[in-house]
């Protein structure tokens, strides 16, 4: 008999594993959504249902597809309590790709040879598409650094151009074919991964019929629901996590990992910039204030940039704000500057090579960071190591390093009045710049030794 499942959530996700889940004998018997515009829409041959589906869905399985922004979102419990499903009956989307993919069997039905053309035993994953984050920043650094090492035995995983499949499709069964053909040419090896993507899954796969021949290593870098089910989905064959904060090592104890497991690292910098910021200390002079980062709502809260500007306009603030980074809210933002004759005052500088990044801080006496969730953003970071004062929103990776009217200021999320509101404190009380400043830099500057960080991963490699 088929085992029947419903998908909880009709996005991009949803898509994927109906597509997945048509080559295996997991029977999708229906959509669900809580949106009610959604709801009585299809999506190929099904009607997206209310979630009062579930009150009957008494044998099925509930697979929740969507990933989740919020630090603890409330389905999960919902599922639980509200529409009475069973904890067993409830899982993730990864798991459910898991279970496809494991009923598909297409592992080769014999490896040999494996490992004879590399003499690299320990890889990072950087196979998925490389943009701008702190993620992509900190491989560039240690790729960089590694090799300043010479240390020959740590390598990097990328898909070989002709091993592509030269599809976009998410989790197809070639890119897992891909997947598992490359890692096969590195075995025995361990992997250290960052995203939960095709590759994980692969290497996952391989892990179950070779134990002895893959370790996985999994640096978790998010703080919200969505990573950390992404990341449990796995958790059977990950050997260790290293964490970006202690908020993510706790909730993965929370979740039922072995605290042995789990170490904790800061994103290393290479600081290299000048030794002290002129602060604007003259009143007359306008406030200096920095945001750098992925344009994006998602997560970053980009948006409310705009929102920032009005407040500070309104309050009739001597300000200019430079903003360096891209993404989907570059356009609106540019079209509010032009549109409030804003140029002189607001600067959208557009992505900052890496190399410059330590200027751009040196010039701000504010860094500003807004985000709904991080988890140990390395603007952050990089802001502090200059010496700027973070006003930052309170997130698992920003109360890491900044304590609040110690050496920053951390307000509620989204609440972009109380961001202007400690902006205009240190407006009017300028002398305190370069104390909170030097404050900040004194604290996260031990943080990012790059040498630290270089031997944590050596010691981690050796003792796996």
């Amino acid at each position: 008999m088929r085992q029947a499942v419903y998908l909880y959530g009709s996005g991009k996700r949803c898509v994927i594993l109906l597509d997945i889940l048509k080559n295996t004998s997991i029977n999708v018997v229906g959509i669900i959504d809580s949106n009610l515009e959604k709801q009585g829409t299809t999506i190929g041959n099904y009607s997206i249902l209310s979630p009062a589906t579930l009150f009957n869905a008494t044998n099925a399985y509930i697979c929740v597809t969507f990933f989740s922004p919020l630090d603890k979102d409330p389905i999960w419990d919902d599922l639980l309590v509200k529409y009475g499903v069973e904890e067993t009956r409830i899982i993730s989307f990864h798991q459910m790709m898991i279970w496809a993919y494991m009923e598909m069997s297409i592992m080769p039905k014999a490896v040999s040879n494996h490992g004879l053309k590399t003499v690299c035993r320990y890889f990072f994953d950087a196979s998925w598409k490389m943009e701008l984050g702190g993620v992509e920043a900190w491989l560039a650094d240690l790729r960089e650094e590694f090799g300043h090492r010479m240390y020959n035995k740590i390598g990097w995983l990328e898909y070989k151009k002709d091993q592509d499949t030269g599809s976009d499709g998410l989790f197809e069964v070639e890119k897992i074919k891909t997947g598992i053909s490359r890692i096969i040419d590195l075995m025995p090896c361990t992997i250290v991964f960052s995203r939960v993507d095709e590759m994980m899954l692969s290497a996952f796969l391989l892990r179950k019929s070779y134990p002895d021949s893959v370790k996985i290593i999994m640096a978790v870098h998010g703080a919200c629901d969505g990573m950390y089910r992404d990341v449990l989905s796995y958790r059977e064959c990950i050997d260790h996590y290293v964490c970006v904060s202690s908020v993510i090592k706790n909730e993965l104890i929370r979740y039922g990992i072995d605290e042995n497991k789990i170490s904790l690292m800061t994103i290393p910098i290479c600081y290299k910039g000048r030794t002290e910021i002129a602060y604007t200390l003259e009143s007359t002079s306008p406030l200096r204030l920095g945001y750098a980062g992925r344009l994006e709502i998602f997560h970053k809260r980009a948006d409310l940039l705009i929102a920032l500007i009005e407040e500070m306009e309104q309050r009739r603030l001597n300000y200019e704000l430079s903003i360096a980074g891209e993404g989907a809210m570059y356009s609106a933002i540019d079209k509010y500057i032009d549109n409030h004759w804003l140029r002189k005052k607001v600067k959208l500088l557009g992505r900052i090579d890496r190399d410059k990044i330590a200027d751009f801080w040196h010039e701000q006496d504010i860094a500003l960071n807004l985000s709904d969730s991080e988890g140990r953003p390395l603007s952050n970071l990089e802001a502090m190591a200059a010496g700027c004062v973070p006003v930052v929103t309170c997130t698992s990776g920003t109360v890491e390093d900044v304590v609040d009217e110690v050496n920053g200021f951390v307000v509620s999320r989204g609440d972009v009045g109380a961001v202007a509101d400690r902006i205009i404190f240190l407006n009017n009380n300028r002398e305190l710049l370069p104390i909170m400043g030097q404050r900040a830099k004194t604290d996260i500057l031990p943080k990012i030794n790059m040498e630290r960080h270089l031997d944590l991963w050596i010691n981690l490699f050796q003792t796996i």
